[in-house]
């Protein structure tokens, strides 16, 4: 087995691990289940992808979201690791063929969705997949008291129950102490080493403005700043009007939003992540999975709904631990409208229905049937078809994505891909039936090799069109084609959204949608966005210590470097007195550093060289303590 320290280094080039990677790693390589709580961006990735790595068999890994996974496996593949998702946007025959592959042992990692665990289909063939550990990413969407939670995760308790010697391995960035718990118990992890990184991030300035002229203030943070940064917004109306504000001041400003076209999205991430972009100003659509170590600021110009999901969208500030600013702007009016928008965030029994219906009957579903179809959806139009409000139609939606009726498949940018099924006398057969499929075949086998017989190969329909000299629609007509007739799979490129009912349709009348559920989380949501008034009305306690104490995390030291702390150090007058009450805890230089505006450095130390004159300290391993 190889040293889990040299497949750091070969396969990501890291020469050492971050803190409490290693332990997890090797509490997972001796069979141990593990809950891992760290940070955004903190590398929790590694912590299951190493030893999935090291391991003889396939890491299986559950993860909510398609976009989430598929910039999993597109970074693995790129760095040599072959690896495969699932998701119900692919063609049957598609998925089919990546259950057999990963059997053939062809992956290292299996990413799906949670709601896959309850296909009959799957589980089927999970039992031939050689499996070394199982990875839940974004764990908290397992309990009931989580922001996101997701009641298909709850079908990932009844899979450890059914793979004993198999270690799993939770992971989050967000969890409350109620939450930790939850998952551990829903997930029946077994003496679970439970790895808390502290929330406290050092280099991050958390800061709170009240204000009503909030476009002044942004263009003051980006121009102050300096460098890459994320200006998050509520609706898809603002993105394009901010955006249009900074380019007007000539900051390149982007915007990002769900009503774009998966290619022009793909491009502005692209840009952005280059440089060549400075500014995205986005929705919540963007940022889950982004690795971008550069971003200097991060600012909410609009109030979030809980703290859970500002941790997650400010950490993505300073990542290479450089100094870098989170900074969030409100006013009066924000305070309503979040109040209002957590109010109607749960809808009706009746509207639920009403939506359930309205779709089965857009795609002409009969009751009983429609289970694991896939079709294709645009909100707009079904708006126009419903007659019903958009924000009323995408609440009720989402409850039934929740509980578990149907999954929206948003519009993901994804190539073509190809993979031939049949041995060679058996092509060379249609060959010789099929001279215009010839064409296409010759040319996969001239550019892919033996490859394109042992896993879906990315294809361009475009290159074998100008290669071959043969019309783009008739390359795909034959590429269908030959997949409908068994010889390869074909999975087109996608870029629609879509919809894929997980249960048979249901008759609406008797469509159960539990009110007690319902209520319940209207309840915890409104707890949640309290919890933000809370943080950004509160002036007299260090932003970051109030942040982590929410998670649990209840003896943080004042940061020195928000909005609070700063304001601190300016009213501090230096004393003897004040310095021996800082050493209640012993403190290195450095640290009490923090605690004072740079302009009092200097009269700092000598007031400590005079504590130290009189006996009243004395450094010890760096640290100066209270003689006792």
């Amino acid at each position: 087995m190889e040293d889990i320290k040299d497949i750091l280094h070969r396969v990501w080039g890291y020469s050492s691990f971050r803190s409490g990677q290693e332990d997890v790693i090797n509490a997972a390589m001796t069979g141990r289940d593990c809950l891992v709580l760290m940070p955004t961006g903190g590398g929790k990735s590694l912590c299951y992808q190493v030893p999935g790595m090291a391991m003889d068999g396939i890491c299986l890994v559950i993860s909510p979201l398609i976009a989430l996974m598929k910039d999993q496996i597109d970074r693995l593949n790129k760095h040599g690791v072959v690896s495969a998702c699932l998701h119900s946007a692919l063609d049957r025959r598609v998925q089919e063929g990546i259950l057999d592959s990963a059997v053939n042992g062809l992956y290292k990692f299996l990413y799906v969705s949670p709601e896959r665990l309850r296909s009959e289909r799957f589980l089927e063939r999970l039992k031939y997949l050689k499996i070394s550990l199982v990875a839940i990413d974004e764990a908290h969407c397992i309990s009931q008291w989580g922001h996101d939670f997701r009641p298909a995760y709850s079908e990932i308790g009844e899979l450890k129950l059914s793979l004993p010697g198999v270690p799993f391995m939770a992971l989050t960035a967000t969890a409350t102490f109620q939450v930790q718990q939850d998952i551990i118990d829903c997930l029946h992890l077994k003496s679970p080493l439970i790895q808390l990184n502290s929330y406290v991030r050092d280099n991050l300035s958390y800061s709170v403005f009240k204000l009503e002229n909030k476009t002044d203030k942004l263009l003051s943070i980006v121009k102050g700043a300096g460098g890459s940064g994320l200006v998050y917004v509520r609706s898809r109306k603002k993105t394009v009007d901010f955006a249009q504000v900074l380019s007007r001041k000539g900051i390149k400003a982007r915007a990002y939003h769900a009503g774009l076209s998966a290619v022009e999205r793909a491009r502005t991430q692209s840009e952005w992540m280059r440089g060549e972009i400075q500014v995205i100003v986005a929705t919540n659509a963007f940022g889950m999975g982004i690795d971008k170590g550069d971003v200097r600021f991060v600012v909410h110009v609009d109030l979030p709904d809980d703290l859970e999901s500002y941790y997650q969208e400010a950490g993505r500030a300073g990542r290479d631990g450089r100094k870098a600013y989170a900074v969030l702007l409100y006013d009066n009016a924000d305070l309503h409208q979040l109040a209002e928008r957590i109010e109607n965030s749960v809808p009706t029994v009746e509207a639920v229905k009403k939506v359930y219906h309205f779709l089965g009957n857009l795609f002409q579903l009969a009751a009983g049937s429609g289970k694991d179809e896939t079709f294709e959806f645009s909100i707009e139009n079904f708006v126009n078809y419903s007659k019903m409000n958009a924000i009323e139609v995408l609440q009720a939606f989402r409850w039934l994505e929740r509980l578990g009726y149907l999954q929206f498949n948003p519009a993901l940018f994804e190539p073509s891909r190809v993979q031939i099924k049949v041995s060679y006398d058996a092509l060379y057969e249609f060959q010789l039936k099929h001279e215009r499929c010839e064409h296409i075949i010759k040319w996969m086998l001239r550019h892919f090799g033996g490859d394109v017989y042992n896993s879906m190969i990315f294809v361009s329909e475009e290159k074998v069109s100008k290669a071959i000299h043969m019309p783009i629609a008739e390359v795909v007509r034959l590429l269908e084609y030959m997949h409908k007739s068994g010889l390869i799979l074909y999975a087109p490129s996608i870029n629609k959204p879509s919809v894929t009912y997980l249960q048979e349709r249901q008759k609406t009348e008797t469509l159960f949608v539990d009110e007690v559920f319902l209520a319940s989380r209207k309840k915890l949501l409104k707890e949640k966005a309290q919890a933000v008034i809370d943080y950004v009305s509160t002036e007299q306690r260090c932003r970051t210590a109030q942040l982590v104490d929410y998670f649990g995390e209840h003896k943080a030291k004042p940061c020195g470097i928000c909005d609070h702390c700063l304001e601190q150090k300016k009213n501090i007058i230096l004393s003897e007195e004040e310095i021996i009450e800082r050493l209640v805890e012993p403190m290195t230089i450095d640290e009490l550093k923090r605690c004072y505006l740079e302009s009092k450095e200097s009269e700092l130390i000598a007031l400590v060289r005079t504590l130290e004159d009189k006996k009243i300290i004395v450094q010890e391993e760096l640290k100066w303590r209270l003689i006792k």
